[in-house]
């Protein structure tokens, strides 16, 4: 399988910085049913073989990852859903993202009401103005 992905403006990357382990924990929080060698994961992540083997090893270790199979000498890795920490981290994700949208409705919201308010003042500057207690049109 090949990923054409990278992982440098996600959630995770975009908040916690472009660690190694962030930077893989990310990659398999975006692809949580596929499995993947090595080789894939340093594609997808820009980072060398010996890094991302090692940090593998860590993340394995901490079951944050899981090994599904064996395919000659490559190992495949998967994340781990049922890991406690797994679930706290797609929490995580799913409460900033909602922070995210709420902020961008609100600044959309609120670029609404300017540019109506704008639209409502401009209106009232185009309209004749009738003095009080005559029918003279002042412009």
């Amino acid at each position: 399988m090949t990923v054409a992905v990278t992982v440098n403006d996600t959630i995770l990357v975009e908040v916690f910085g472009s660690s190694p382990e962030t930077r893989i924990i990310s990659f398999f929080m975006d692809f949580p049913l596929n499995d993947f060698m090595q080789k894939e994961v340093c594609e997808a992540t820009g980072l060398n073989p010996r890094t991302v083997s090692a940090r593998l090893t860590k993340l394995h270790g901490k079951g944050i990852i899981k090994e599904t199979r064996k395919v000659g000498k490559a190992t495949f890795y998967q994340l781990n859903r049922e890991d406690h920490v797994v679930g706290k981290i797609d929490d995580l994700i799913k409460t900033i993202s909602m922070g995210i949208a709420l902020k961008e409705q609100k600044m959309e919201t609120r670029a609404i009401e300017i540019t109506t308010r704008s639209f409502s003042a401009e209106k009232s500057l185009n309209k004749p103005y009738i003095k009080p207690g005559s029918n003279d049109v002042l412009k």
